[in-house]
């Protein structure tokens, strides 16, 4: 194929069947995830793997410290494209949302989550973000499992 990325590299909608889901129960929405710092590993291969586009894994791929504080946070990228970010948290309905604001440098955005303890980590599992490309990229970066480290 000539351009296998113009294929590849594109949001994709289901049109058979119904989408697998997780149990709602299974997950929180309406309380704060632990306070804590927690971290997570983001490879450009598994962030290619979610849907990803090739630029976006590039400049993600990291490993990710993010300290939760009662409704404020710091999120530490420390890969090629280092950077601090500083979301802000907070219960929306049946969700938690998370809004970063664009002001530290770091792309604007809302998302708005449940989550689910993991033994000694925390899962988020994304339910909306605020464009349909940004909910591809979320939903790869953020659905893993956060180990708490502190």
């Amino acid at each position: 194929m000539a351009d296998e990325g113009a294929l590849v590299n594109r949001i994709w909608f289901r049109v058979d069947g119904a989408m697998p889901s997780i149990t709602p129960s299974a997950f929180i929405g309406d309380q704060l995830p632990p306070d804590g710092t927690y971290r997570a590993e983001l490879t450009r291969e598994d962030l290619l793997a979610r849907g990803m586009s090739e630029e976006y894994a590039g400049q993600n791929a990291s490993t990710v410290t993010w300290t939760l504080t009662g409704g404020t946070s710091v999120m530490r990228w420390d890969g090629q494209h280092p950077a601090d970010c500083s979301p802000t948290y907070s219960v929306a309905g049946d969700v938690v949302r998370i809004v970063f604001a664009g002001a530290d440098g770091c792309a604007k955005d809302t998302i708005d989550v449940r989550w689910s303890p993991d033994d000694d980590a925390v899962r988020f599992t994304v339910i909306a973000a605020s464009t349909p490309q940004d909910l591809v990229e979320d939903r790869a970066w953020l659905e893993r499992a956060w180990t708490r480290i502190q």
